[in-house]
């Protein structure tokens, strides 16, 4: 992971992209959760989320805008 802003892949930008996102918690149960994007890159984006998830999970995000 970078350290350092400086050492990130791509540039971020401030981006507000409703979602949904889907997946399972650590206990094997189905989640869904509406929220929304802070931040994207061409690498990825930065998402708030309640429910929680690690490094590496797999999660699937539905854009709500289509």
């Amino acid at each position: 992971m970078p350290t350092a802003i400086a050492d990130r892949r791509s540039k971020r930008i401030a981006l507000d992209v409703p979602l949904v996102v889907k997946g399972k918690t650590e206990t094997h149960h189905d989640f869904r959760e509406e929220t929304f994007t802070l931040s994207a890159s061409a690498h990825g984006v930065l998402v708030t989320l309640r429910t929680k998830v690690t490094m590496g999970q797999k999660v699937v995000l539905l854009n709500q805008k289509n």
